[in-house]
């Protein structure tokens, strides 16, 4: 013979609304969560703001970049120049390459 269970209406009851209280509070927090998040309008104009900022400070970057390369090479070229006009007037160097020696000949 096997043994029957009794089960009480009541604590089904119970177990049901604390179940149901459990599930509205999920979905209570799931619905604060989703209404918290920004909508898409706020995100479109935020990316439009970022944008707006943003390429503006990349061109100036950019044009920065490009005057400190044309003067890099400006100055390069100078330094060469000077350093041309340097050997024409004291080359510095004796008839065998040596720099910045004073040979005394002694015959």
């Amino acid at each position: 013979m096997q043994a029957t269970t009794y089960h009480d209406p009541a604590v089904s009851m119970r177990r049901i609304t604390v179940i149901a209280r459990e599930g509205s509070r999920r979905a209570a927090g799931a619905w604060d969560h989703a209404n918290a998040q920004p909508s898409w309008i706020l995100r479109t104009v935020l990316a439009v703001l970022f944008l707006l900022l943003a390429i503006p400070l990349l061109v100036v970057v950019l044009i920065a970049i490009a005057v400190v390369t044309v003067l890099f090479v400006i100055l390069a070229f100078v330094n060469r120049a000077l350093t041309a006009l340097r050997n024409l007037v004291a080359p510095g160097r004796d008839d065998e390459g040596r720099e910045n020696v004073r040979v005394i000949r002694r015959d």
